[in-house]
């Protein structure tokens, strides 16, 4: 872009000459130039952000564009001093009247200073209509309004997440929309993923990512040690995090993470200065509360972050992957309309801006617990009685209001809560994660044939399961340290033979439980 000044230009060696032309060239954000009849002045990358000060690299060429000569300087322009010299130097090496000069750099910084106020006001104007609240369309409104008043919403909000990409995994995708919903809420919602590579599991967040409103949330794929504290005051209220990938994250990183959500607001000591310049102790707080999902192949996520957060396990199983990769062939070969699956994001997103944070209250409440089992109760049972809450939130069009404006929750949202919840308990109860207890049951079925229980080696098992030598050694440690196997015979050189000495019975687990849940349920009044 081109700013044009205008004026005659003066005869060379006048003492006081009117202003000149210019041209204020833009068009290349790290190389602004200034043209006028006495010089050429190019900056070299972009100016510095700070307001106070306008420190450049700037080089200066004659008008002529004769030879090669050029002057090259490091100067704020904002101090007169500094621009003095420029000038004085420049004169001497280019033989331009210094008077001509220094109208020049004045012109620049005015010039530079005008397009920097500019460009922070289109910055903020942009960031406040991103964080605007979008309007749902009045033909849009009557379509969400059906389907959130809808006697079966839970069914066909899982129907339509399917729809949008996410193949099986019904009740992780339906948990992780109420996490993900939970933004706007008082009582916001959790979740951390867990997988082997290639799973699918960011996947599972990001197709859940895109059915949330865009003003809503954040997606990340890193999260450095101190950079949540430098978020302005209100930027992360009520805002869905994503994180991509929590392995690697440093420990410092992890705590502010940590610290965010439990307590839905960070506040660190630091030093600050005064209006005089004179630095003191103050607090920098940046305040939540946001809800938020991530991702991790660990399969022992530290306590205190998975206490705070719904624990999912991708299904690895071959009847999964067997779903997947035939709805791979369905999208190649044509068969999945992408404009069908644009239109259900853009309805789940208008659903989710037409709920309204509430204050709920669940009159069963006394009357629930949690199954004996469970490893760290307290934390699952809060866990358990927030989801109960969001649910009713998803159905605050068709939930009544007590007299205090409160809505109250029924029976129906508990059944939704323990049948979403109930892979969740399961992996509470379970001292295998998710994974490993995937990969044991294989193992078990593999090992338990025709009534006999064989010795098996490595070799076989990752031949029999195509599973990489890394993650079989990962999985085999961890059940021999739990005595659910034992080396029994081979050797060293030949490879060792193994052989299982704890048979579990996962599935009288899950029927104890859910029996446990339903007579719950049966039983309230």
């Amino acid at each position: 872009m081109l700013y044009s000044g205008g004026g005659t230009a003066s005869t060379p060696g006048t003492t006081a000459p009117p202003a000149p032309n210019f041209k204020f060239d833009t068009s290349n954000p790290a190389k602004l130039a200034l043209e006028t009849v006495n010089a050429r002045y190019q900056l070299q990358g972009k100016p510095k952000p700070e307001l106070e000060s306008m420190k450049v690299t700037l080089f200066i060429y004659p008008a002529s564009g004769a030879g090669s000569t050029k002057s090259r300087h490091k100067v704020d322009l904002f101090e007169d001093r500094q621009i003095e010299k420029v000038a004085r130097e420049a004169s001497e090496k280019l033989f331009i009247s210094f008077e001509l000069l220094l109208m020049d750099l004045n012109s620049l910084a005015d010039q530079l200073e005008a397009h920097r106020d500019q460009q922070l006001t289109e910055l903020a104007d942009a960031k406040s209509k991103l964080s605007a609240p979008t309007l749902v369309p009045p033909g849009l409104r009557k379509e969400c309004m059906a389907l959130l008043r809808s006697s079966d919403l839970m069914a066909k909000l899982n129907e339509q997440i399917g729809a949008c990409g996410v193949v099986g995994e019904e009740m992780n995708r339906l948990l992780l929309f109420c996490v993900a919903s939970s933004y706007k809420m008082p009582d916001t919602l959790h979740a951390i993923v867990q997988g082997s590579s290639g799973s699918g599991k960011s996947h599972l967040l990001n197709v859940i990512l895109k059915l949330m409103p865009e003003e809503g949330a954040m997606d990340v794929t890193r999260i450095t040690d101190r950079s949540l504290y430098n978020y302005g005051k209100y930027d992360l209220c009520n805002k869905l995090f994503v994180l991509q990938d929590l392995d690697g994250l440093s420990e410092e990183a992890l705590l502010s993470f940590r610290e965010l959500i439990s307590y839905g607001k960070l506040a660190s000591s630091t030093t600050t200065q005064d209006l005089q310049g004179r630095n003191s102790g103050g607090v920098k707080e940046v305040y939540g509360p946001v809800a938020s999902m991530a991702a991790t192949t660990q399969t022992e996520v530290y306590e205190d972050n998975e206490n705070r957060c719904f624990t999912l396990a991708v299904n690895e199983g071959e009847a999964q992957t067997k779903a997947i990769t035939d709805y791979m062939n369905a999208c190649a070969a044509g068969t999945v309309i992408k404009s069908q699956q644009l239109a259900t994001q853009e309805l789940l997103q208008n659903c989710v801006r037409l709920l309204r944070p509430y204050e709920v209250v669940n009159p069963y409440a006394t009357q629930l617990s949690l199954p004996g089992e469970v490893k760290n109760p307290r934390r699952l049972h809060s866990l358990y009685q927030s989801l109960v809450k969001q649910i009713t939130l998803l159905h605050q069009f068709q939930r009544k209001r007590d007299a205090h404006g409160r809505l109250v929750a029924t029976t129906s949202d508990l059944h939704w809560a323990n049948e979403i919840l109930f892979e969740t308990i399961i992996l509470r109860i379970d001292e295998l994660d998710g994974s490993l207890r995937q990969f044991f049951e294989q193992l078990k079925n593999y090992c338990f044939d025709q009534g006999v229980k064989q010795e098996f080696s490595r070799r076989e098992v990752r031949h029999k399961f195509r599973i990489e030598n890394t993650r079989l050694h990962r999985y085999m440690h961890k059940l021999h340290d739990l005595e659910y196997i034992k080396q029994v015979g081979g050797h060293v050189n030949k490879g060792w033979t193994y052989k299982i000495t704890y048979w579990d019975d996962i599935q009288a687990l899950r029927s104890r439980i859910r029996q446990f849940l339903a007579d719950q349920l049966k039983n309230l009044k």
